[in-house]
């Protein structure tokens, strides 16, 4: 390649790149997979209902042992579809509960 093919390309892309940088008012950003997931959530207006890890499966959570006397309020929203497949866990751990309750009693 000539010279002047060589100083040529290279004005051709500081002009591009000059281009570029003023439609996009010098903001480039490169998004991972993630991050255009989550911001396709917050557009979407459904932030809480996020996947608790990168496979989209919910990850154990331990829970603290809280004295009797506190009140715990723990809320999920499922689908129609999660809800079919949690069921019968959520039926058996209330049973747990309920007869933990009556035999405190």
């Amino acid at each position: 390649m000539s010279m002047r093919g060589a100083v040529a390309g290279c004005v051709l892309l500081a002009c591009l790149v000059a281009l570029l940088a003023e439609s996009s008012e010098g903001h480039i950003t490169f998004f991972s997979p993630k991050e255009l997931r989550l911001l396709k959530q917050e557009q979407e207006g459904r932030k809480d209902m996020e996947p608790r890890s990168d496979d989209g499966q919910f990850e154990e959570v331990t829970v603290q042992q809280l004295p009797q006397d506190k009140t715990v309020e723990i809320s999920i929203r499922l689908t129609p579809k999660q809800l079919d497949h949690v069921t019968p866990v959520l039926e058996e751990i209330i049973h747990e509960i309920v007869e933990e309750r009556q035999k405190a009693k």
